[in-house]
């Protein structure tokens, strides 16, 4: 395949003002012409830094896997719609640390399973969320999730990293995920790094 040609080497007035905008990004973290210099010394540097650009491109498109709709019945309490999802395993802790008061009515909520295909911290998943218009899904839409579409999770694991609760040595979230043939309700680290099968519930803002 031939490498595609770039216009900026044809002029550069804009080579100058990209490369100078990095420069600047650099000091304004610490950094010197030392380390600008390793971008010449350095192909992995490079290629981190060409992944870094073409990544955000094509995040919103690549990794937007689905969309799905929960209604919401906000007057349920956690161990109703815990009941109602009817899984085959749940975490003990959850009810107790993760319980949210009984609401009024009802709501409507477009969901986004993203899938990065890739390791990702909790971090930088919301920071990405974030960068599209997005917040992390919640626990009670979570619980949703499971009720109305309950066999997603059997596909892949859905984490919301929309409620944080301490419980015992650390910052826990909650996630779907299938255990053999198994529908099990779980809880994780926050801190955890993710794997490549995970998808992100998230709400639009």
């Amino acid at each position: 395949m031939a490498r595609q040609k770039s216009e900026f080497l044809k002029g550069w007035g804009k080579a100058f003002e990209v490369f100078k905008a990095l420069v600047d990004a650099v000091l304004a973290l610490g950094g010197n012409d030392a380390d600008l210099e390793r971008i010449l010394t350095s192909k992995d540097l490079r290629g981190k830094i060409a992944q870094l650009i073409v990544g955000t491109k094509r995040t919103a498109i690549e990794f937007l896997d689905r969309t799905i709709s929960v209604m919401m019945d906000l007057t349920k309490t956690t161990v109703q719609l815990i009941a109602d999802g009817k899984y085959d395993w749940v975490n003990s802790n959850i009810v107790k640390h993760f319980s949210f008061g009984t609401g009024d009515g009802t709501r409507t909520a477009e969901v986004h399973l993203l899938h990065y295909n890739k390791r990702m911290t909790s971090d930088e998943v919301i920071a990405d969320m974030d960068r599209q218009g997005l917040r992390p899904a919640t626990f009670l839409e979570l619980l949703w999730i499971g009720i109305q579409h309950s066999g997603l999770q059997l596909e892949f694991p859905i984490v919301a990293l929309g409620t944080v609760a301490k419980v015992i040595d650390g910052r826990y979230v909650a996630y779907l995920y299938r255990y053999d043939h198994e529908r099990h309700l779980y809880l994780v680290w926050f801190d955890y790094e993710w794997h490549e099968n995970y998808r992100f519930a998230a709400v639009r803002k």
